[in-house]
């Protein structure tokens, strides 16, 4: 009984260290620029700027990655890429310069950009190891024309990260969700609307 019980213990041990071994490398994340926010609130015609951070708990000797952003069905098109700033990130060396993917049709968000908003370390042979690390500030653009409601921002299947021998990192892919609300005009008008509706019941009725 006592050699059956030491069995599972080794067993479970041995899971434990195989499921240890199987989790994310990095984490990849979308965040407001000055607040820990997932989240913003915008109007139809907006832009607005997020930022990406690439974070490891292991010492994966990251050397860089390839990055596409895309949003959901509904915002299809509605999004672009205005701007990217990578000037203090580690992965200066980018693979596409700032004009290449903020350039029409590449930048657009249809719902995927079409060129690789990432890069490698300016020397990729010395990996960066625990930490969290700044990749790029992305500025997108959304159209006047936009609908009211929720869409999600988030990383394409092909977002990749690699290590000092070119091997791929296994990757969390974070989202952030962008709230499109009326404009405050909008908002007072149908206001106003509303007061006047109720102002013409009420008349109606004490005639």
């Amino acid at each position: 009984m006592k050699k059956l019980k030491l069995g599972i213990i080794v067993a479970s041990a041995f899971a434990a260290l195989f499921a240890t071994g199987s989790s994310f490398g990095a984490v990849i994340s979308i965040t407001d620029p000055v607040s820990p926010f997932s989240s913003i609130s915008i109007n139809p015609g907006d832009s607005f700027s997020v930022n990406i951070n690439i974070s490891t708990s292991s010492a994966e000797d990251l050397a860089g990655l390839t990055y596409f952003l895309q949003i959901s069905a509904l915002g299809s098109g509605l999004f672009s890429i205005s701007d990217r700033n990578a000037a203090t990130s580690q992965f200066s060396d980018i693979n596409f310069t700032n004009l290449q993917v903020t350039t029409t049709p590449f930048n657009n968000l249809a719902p995927t950009n079409t060129r690789d908003l990432g890069g490698t370390l300016a020397n990729p042979s010395v990996g960066l190891t625990t930490g969290t690390y700044f990749v790029s500030s992305i500025t997108i653009q959304s159209n006047v024309s936009l609908g009211l409601g929720a869409y999600t921002l988030s990383f394409s299947p092909s977002t990749e990260a690699f290590n000092t021998l070119g091997d791929s990192i296994s990757l969390n892919l974070q989202s952030y969700t962008v709230n499109v609300i009326p404009e405050p005009t909008t908002m007072a008008l149908l206001a106003g609307s509303l007061t006047a509706i109720m102002v013409l019941r009420r008349r109606r009725r004490i005639s």
